[in-house]
């Protein structure tokens, strides 16, 4: 089951000014996670306040993706 993906104004504001090649293999990893989020372990932060409780970290070379997921959606952290 694919998810769908919600990326925060802020987020998609913040991959517009990152390199051309940084920025696509980033959204090469979002497309993936949301085709297999349901087959793989979500790697939730540590220690967040109550307002980020649940959000999870997905590793991309030096640059990470913040989200939650929630049955049939991903959404991109703020």
């Amino acid at each position: 089951m694919g998810y769908r993906v919600e990326v925060s104004l802020r987020a998609d504001s913040q991959l517009a000014e990152l390199d051309a090649t940084v920025g696509a293999s980033i959204e090469r990893k979002i497309l993936w996670l949301a085709e297999n989020a349901s087959g793989m372990v979500h790697r939730r932060l540590v220690g967040m306040p109550e307002d980020l409780a649940g959000l999870c970290k997905l590793r991309i070379g030096d640059w990470r993706i913040l989200y939650w997921a929630a049955k049939g959606r991903i959404r991109r952290g703020e």
